[in-house]
């Protein structure tokens, strides 16, 4: 699936790159974390957003396992250091593309 993802991502990249040239792209991810409340029958429940800053194709072409990277990496930082969030879905993965042109 993640494959297919990946596939679908730089098809369609590659193809506004052909259609307008120069564009700016950024991803954005909603994940559902959750976590047992120590002492309490309880679980905790949050939706966090993250995204990668956006990027312009006349300076950075477009590398999907430095943005799965990025991605994996903002996810750890959030459920390290003992916090107990584990990834309970993942809801939404958008990429965003508008074309710009040079002055």
């Amino acid at each position: 699936m993640f494959r297919v993802l990946v596939m679908l991502v730089s098809w369609t990249v590659c193809y506004f790159l052909y259609v307008f040239r120069r564009i700016k792209y950024y991803f954005m991810a909603a994940i559902s974390f959750e976590r047992q409340v120590p002492d309490m029958d309880e679980v905790q429940r949050t939706t966090a957003q993250f995204h990668i800053p956006p990027m312009s194709s006349a300076n950075t072409p477009l590398n999907i396992r430095n943005v799965t990277s990025f991605l994996l990496n903002s996810i750890d930082a959030f459920t390290s250091r003992g916090s107990g969030w584990v990834i309970s879905q993942i809801q939404n993965i958008s990429l965003h593309i508008g074309h710009h042109s040079t002055f």
